[in-house]
């Protein structure tokens, strides 16, 4: 199996891979870098008046959504992580009375 691939622009692990337009090869992207380029073009294309301002303030709340959602994830990955080595913690202490008692 080949070498995970990194993202384009944080260098961590890449989730999207996104083709650039007239070039055959393609960019890849973290989920958390494809939003920001995602908002950067809404707020260009609002800025140039491409789109429609309802569609714009659309994207805008579909993307803080987004940011949100990401935030959350990550905040549960921490709990998570605190709860597993708060688990080996009384394992390990667990382990030390034993010793000290003498028991197995």
């Amino acid at each position: 199996m080949g070498k995970p691939s990194l993202c384009s622009v944080c260098k961590k692990h890449q989730l999207a891979s996104i083709p650039r337009l007239g070039e055959l090869s393609h960019q890849g992207y973290c989920l958390q870098c494809a939003r920001d380029i995602a908002a950067r073009s809404v707020e260009s294309l609002a800025h140039h008046g491409a789109v429609e301002p309802a569609l714009v303030d659309l994207l805008r709340e579909l993307l803080d959504l987004e940011r949100q959602e990401l935030a959350l994830e990550e905040q549960q990955d921490r709990a998570e992580q605190a709860r597993l080595l708060a688990e080996e913690a009384f394992a390990i202490a667990r382990d030390f009375d034993r010793l000290v008692a003498g028991g197995p």
